[in-house]
């Protein structure tokens, strides 16, 4: 459970003091329409997360973003099969993160990129408040030289202004297309889910069971 705290003071505007965050020579927040800024939700988090042994990995890495947040990992990449726990894992970091930190989380989806075909005008002021980037289903426009270029020109520019950037595949970087994505990814840190076996599924089964106050034999 990640907890945020607020003392409930308010800070003294003739406190001039340079370390001070509401000074007035701190950059005030841009808004832009692009990329995707996540919005609070409650399905799809860390409290309905279950952790196994197909997934333990992930989860930890997942955990060190959320606690550490700028961590020196950075890009990530999480790689398994359709209906191993992805997106749920990307939405359980950004929802997490929300909650924990100040900063904005953005959220793009592969599929949502395939026809792209130039970056938004101002893109770049969204990372000047941003804690976060998450892209999901990278590899629906990793095959495409063109479009990679384009997401490659913002995940180098989201992790030269700090920014943490997870992403989310099918596939490993070894197998896509010569980009300025895959000049970043391949190096990146990279975790791998694969579908939970019969004993996790038991696992998992038993956990439910107990939350109905049912017992399973």
């Amino acid at each position: 459970v990640h907890d945020s705290k607020y003392d409930g003071t308010t800070p003294n505007k003739h406190d001039a003091n340079e370390s001070n965050p509401y000074h007035h020579s701190v950059q005030i927040p841009v808004m832009v329409e692009w990329p995707n800024e996540l919005q609070f939700a409650t399905h799809q988090t860390f409290n309905n997360w279950f952790t196994v042994v197909e997934n333990k990995r992930a989860t930890q890495l997942a955990d060190a973003v959320v606690d550490f947040n700028r961590t020196s990992l950075n890009p990530i990449l999480f790689f398994g099969e359709s209906q191993t726990g992805k997106s749920h894992l990307m939405n359980a970091i950004g929802q997490a993160t929300l909650a924990q930190h100040n900063g904005k989380v953005f959220f793009l989806n592969g599929c949502e990129l395939e026809n792209l075909t130039i970056l938004p005008e101002n893109w770049q002021d969204a990372f000047s408040s941003a804690r976060l980037l998450l892209i999901d289903d990278i590899d629906a426009v990793v095959q495409s030289p063109s479009v990679s270029n384009l997401i490659g020109q913002l995940v180098d520019y989201a992790v030269n202004m700090n920014v943490t950037v997870v992403l989310a595949s099918k596939i490993l970087p070894d197998k896509w297309v010569a980009s300025r994505l895959w000049e970043i990814c391949r190096s990146a840190a990279k975790s791998i889910l694969t579908k939970p076996g019969a004993s996790s599924l038991m696992i998992y089964a038993r956990k439910l069971a107990m939350q109905s106050n049912l017992i399973l034999d």
